[in-house]
């Protein structure tokens, strides 16, 4: 089965290049395979020279082309330098350096001793670093929280502001405020989730706020 596949791929590899100005919908019926699978193939012979016959079957093979040894170790110096980074930020950065901008600031800092040593190309090799060396805390993952029984119905209530933002400032008399400019005053029962009373104002302060309250329990009663 692996025979036949490849034997398919080879012959797109060399169909395309004596028909150079056949589509891929002409090449998928040629070799009686789909113009998405013509497509992938296609791109993966892109950089296959003719010349090469071993390069074309190690392709058509379709031969993994991942590296098959790990990279070079980061060399200690080096992870020395990014800490160094991390502690103490470059002048004129007033912020703890994060893994972007110590992969920015690192060729700058290379000493000649240093110089073609490996540095790391992604931040995620210089997150590792930090993380290894406690630069980064380990997120802790929070308790779970207790669900509280409900409430029996009209028996507390629940009240809070909320900022009604199709209202905008009156031009004829400006407030002033770029938000906020009329805020709600809901009151709701938490055991039925009802909305018992609602009161919209454009001067809500301590003072109104207690009388706007006052009236609510005036209307409702004590919870």
């Amino acid at each position: 089965m692996t025979t036949s596949y490849s034997a398919d791929r080879i012959n797109l590899f060399h169909l395309a290049q004596h028909h150079p100005d056949w589509t891929q919908h002409q090449l998928a019926t040629a070799v009686q395979r789909s113009t998405s699978w013509v497509q992938k193939w296609h791109k993966r012979f892109a950089d296959v020279p003719p010349s090469d016959p071993a390069a074309l079957h190690q392709v058509a093979l379709g031969l993994s082309q991942a590296r098959k040894t790990p990279p070079e170790r980061i060399h200690e110096r080096v992870e020395t330098l990014i800490l160094e980074l991390r502690d103490h930020p470059p002048e004129g950065l007033r912020r703890t350096p994060g893994p972007k901008t110590i992969l920015y600031y690192l060729p700058c800092h290379v000493s000649s001793w240093d110089n073609g040593r490996r540095l790391p190309t992604s931040t995620r090799t210089i997150y590792r670093i930090l993380k290894r060396n406690q630069r980064i805390a380990s997120r802790v993952k929070p308790p779970p929280q207790e669900e509280l029984p409900r409430q029996a119905p009209m028996q507390c209530w629940q009240i809070d502001f909320k900022d009604i933002s199709s209202v905008v400032d009156d031009p004829l008399s400006p407030t002033g405020k770029k938000q906020h400019i009329a805020e709600a005053f809901n009151i709701v029962d938490e055991g039925t989730s009802l909305l018992l009373y609602s009161e919209v104002r454009t001067d809500f302060t301590a003072e109104t706020l207690l009388q706007t309250l006052g009236q609510a329990i005036k209307q409702l009663g004590l919870p």
